[in-house]
């Protein structure tokens, strides 16, 4: 039989669910997180959802090998990322207490990873 009761709970917790995400989100909005490579000449800081805010290369960097330099910013900008993602874990885990946690490393929320 349809109970109307309990579907209107799951709709409501629902609705808490995405404000909880939703301010997540914005908070780690405001955090940002420095990666670095090739002795700390190029550095990349990205935001807490994971948009690159910036990327400093030091000049005086050999820029004939074009190749080495152009490995150590992905290098950077995967350093920074996996700080992001990690702090962006470590609060789900805490919104979520815990329970998507059991759930692997693989476990994606689009939009928020």
């Amino acid at each position: 039989m349809f109970n109307k009761g309990k579907i209107g709970d799951f709709l409501k917790q629902a609705k808490e669910m995405k404000r909880a995400l939703d301010k997540h989100k914005s908070e780690l909005s405001k955090l940002s997180f420095e990666g670095s490579s090739f002795g700390r000449k190029i550095n990349v800081t990205v935001d807490g959802n994971q948009k690159v805010l910036n990327i400093n290369i030091d000049p005086s960097l050999d820029f004939n090998n074009i190749s080495k330099i152009q490995n150590s910013i992905v290098d950077a900008t995967n350093d920074a990322l996996k700080k992001a993602n990690k702090e962006s874990e470590k609060r789900m885990s805490k919104l979520s207490g815990g329970m998507l946690g059991g759930l692997g490393d693989g476990f994606k929320i689009p939009g928020l990873n």
